[in-house]
């Protein structure tokens, strides 16, 4: 079977395009009119198990291609007067239209549409935000679709599993990173997964996955380090650490409330 292949140019101009009709259509409503319009009471979703048996990673990536989307938000250039789409990931969690995605990659309300694209190109408006968690980063998006592929979810892998990424880094659409988990923080009320696994500007939303194919954690902010010389070196930079929301919070956002 040949490998996907992805024209980076291409798919966005689809999605900038697709993004100006549904604009322009009010199919799409602006961010700020989803922010303040996010339901206090959720009903919940039930989500797909883990399978049993693991898979091969080229296996675990052409599957997830299928339930990863990139998630566009329009805006109007200050430079050129034109719109264009700032692109960030996301991943379906329930055939009923749910998207999953970080809270903050929704929360923009200066941004003129919300929506998302899926590997084949097609262009959907996220017409609610149905739940948010903002403690811990997370957002689930509707769309008016009822045929998008699903993740399974599964549970939080120890340190040292090893883990993939799929995400979108700087536009880079569709790229598959592999590492492992490398350790578990709670700062308060919030906990976070570390990996080693690389993403970028961009993956903010991308699930993470395991050996099984099943999302464990969702991709969250990077955090470069720097070494300081006390001389007039320019800082040098040492490692950049992946933070993530790990699998245990997404399941308790799913729940009902």
């Amino acid at each position: 079977m040949p490998p996907i292949e992805i024209d980076d140019r291409r798919m966005k101009r689809l999605l900038n395009e697709g993004l100006i009709w549904l604009a322009e259509s009010g199919e799409a409503p602006p961010p700020g009119e989803l922010l303040q319009r996010i339901p206090e009471t959720w009903h919940g979703v039930d989500v797909a198990a883990a399978p049993l048996k693991k898979t091969a990673p080229e296996e675990i990536y052409r599957s997830a291609c299928q339930s990863v989307v990139a998630v566009g938000k329009l805006y109007l250039c200050s430079r050129c007067g034109k719109r264009h789409t700032h692109i960030a990931s996301g991943f379906a969690i329930a055939k009923s239209g749910l998207v999953v995605t970080n809270f903050h990659v929704a929360d923009d309300p200066e941004k003129l549409a919300l929506g998302i694209m899926t590997l084949d190109g097609s262009v959907h408006p996220v017409q609610s935000i149905v739940r948010a968690d903002r403690s811990s980063d997370l957002a689930i998006l509707q769309l008016p679709i009822d045929d998008l592929v699903p993740l399974p979810l599964g549970d939080e892998p120890p340190v040292g599993a090893p883990i993939y990424v799929l995400s979108h880094p700087a536009g880079r659409l569709f790229t598959f990173t592999e590492g492992i988990v490398s350790r578990y923080v709670s700062h308060g009320r919030t906990r976070l997964m570390a990996v080693t696994a690389d993403f970028a500007r961009g993956s903010s939303g991308a699930p993470v996955l395991d050996a099984h194919g099943a999302v464990v954690g969702v991709a969250r902010q990077t955090k470069s380090v720097y070494h300081h010389s006390e001389d007039d070196t320019p800082p040098r930079l040492q490692m950049v650490l992946k933070q993530c929301v790990p699998a245990g919070s997404l399941r308790n956002c799913l729940r009902s409330t």
